[in-house]
């Protein structure tokens, strides 16, 4: 895990160690909404709003319609977010 090594470093510990005295570590804080990204421009140019709220372009999906905005959804199909 990145930064695990040094926080224990600095406590005198090994990464295990310092995993067992506080019993988690936090990677990072920004973690959620990941899939409330706004579509690239490029990827809108042409595209459409199928009745399923799927943007689609060139019949690939490339974000969902969320509350008028056109958002990127990361999962392989771009049509797996629950909202």
């Amino acid at each position: 895990m990145p930064g695990l090594p040094a926080a224990a470093a600095k406590e005198g510990l090994k990464p295990l160690e310092y995993m067992r005295k506080y019993g988690a570590y936090e990677v990072t804080t920004d973690v959620y909404r990941l899939n409330e990204k706004p579509v690239a421009p490029a990827d809108l140019s042409g595209s459409n709003v199928e009745a399923n709220c799927v943007v689609k372009k060139d019949g690939k999906a490339v974000g969902v319609m969320v509350d008028e905005k056109r958002l990127l959804v990361h999962t392989p199909s771009r049509t797996g977010a629950v909202f």
